[in-house]
């Protein structure tokens, strides 16, 4: 599902009962109503693929069916219902359970599940400028520096540089990440002081500020801790667990601008349905020299 920033989302794709699909439908916020989109030319039914919006277009890639991992996608346009083949040559390998985030001039997909396990390697989906996001060519993400393989990591962008954390390989959950400058084509470290433990499947969101990493799934079964990471100070910080937050991995989150909603999600093979809110400003304290 991806979000148009205004009053509409999208979603596209998935696993039912009866298989892989390649619907989907529009949800209008005003109205409350869901509208079905075409699937004339969509891509092929799959799951485990990578959305995201880039106005006018939700633009779809990789992902998996029946024949396993995928390697290609399409682009939707919601303003005239039409599908249209993203067909760019040097597109990342096959795989599903990547990342992808929207970086203003780009979109940048990482990680996930291909053929033999998982990658710790990308691409970069460059946009033309103007008022219309148009696709225009793949380019590789460098492996040098990067992240170890893994799905299930947090991934997000902070206006210049897209943050990867913790995620699995295999049955080994992972506590470490980097972040990649699209610029200078470079990765950094992020520090492990104060770093959440390691988890896969976290509830992770951008702030504006911080990224709020909370639950997941850790190697002792899921958890209600979290931390925020602050680009700017380099630094972590635990997030308070006061008010009894309940464990859970794979809870879907929304940042409102003050606080982070938490929804959903599983407590080991239990799904939850419980809705939590977390305001993360840490405490200030005050004092007046007598």
């Amino acid at each position: 599902m991806v979000f148009d920033g205004v009053d509409e989302a999208v979603v596209w794709g998935g696993f039912t009962d009866a298989g892989y699909v390649n619907t989907g439908a529009r949800f209008d916020l005003d109205t409350l109503s869901w509208t079905g989109i075409s699937n004339v030319n969509a891509p092929a039914a799959r799951d485990g693929h990578a959305a995201v919006w880039a106005s006018p277009f939700m633009i779809v890639w990789g992902g998996r069916n029946s024949t396993g991992p995928l390697a290609d996608g399409a682009i939707y346009n919601s303003g005239t219902d039409q599908w249209q083949a993203l067909a760019l040559p040097g597109a990342p390998s096959a795989r599903s359970e990547a990342s992808a985030v929207f970086a203003g001039d780009r979109v940048l997909v990482w990680g996930g599940l291909g053929n033999a396990g998982a990658l710790n390697s990308g691409g970069q989906l460059l946009l033309a400028a103007g008022p219309v996001a148009t696709p225009t060519e793949w380019r590789t993400i460098s492996t040098i520096g990067a992240p170890t393989p893994r799905s299930g990591h947090a991934a997000v962008w902070t206006g210049s540089r897209m943050v990867i954390w913790g995620g699995r390989n295999g049955a080994t959950v992972l506590g470490d990440g980097a972040a990649f400058d699209p610029v200078s084509g470079l990765w950094t470290a992020l520090p492990s002081t104060d770093a959440p433990t390691a988890r896969a499947d976290a509830t992770v969101v951008w702030t504006g500020q911080e990224m709020l990493v909370f639950g997941g799934e850790t190697a002792a079964g899921p958890t209600a801790t979290g931390a925020a990471y602050n680009p700017a100070s380099n630094r972590w910080r635990p997030l308070s667990t006061t008010g009894n937050p309940q464990a859970r991995s794979g809870g879907t989150g929304a940042w409102t601008g003050s606080e982070l909603v938490v929804f959903g999600g599983q407590a080991g093979a239990l799904p939850l349905a419980a809705l939590q809110r977390l305001t993360p400003q840490p405490a200030w304290y005050f004092y007046r020299k007598l």
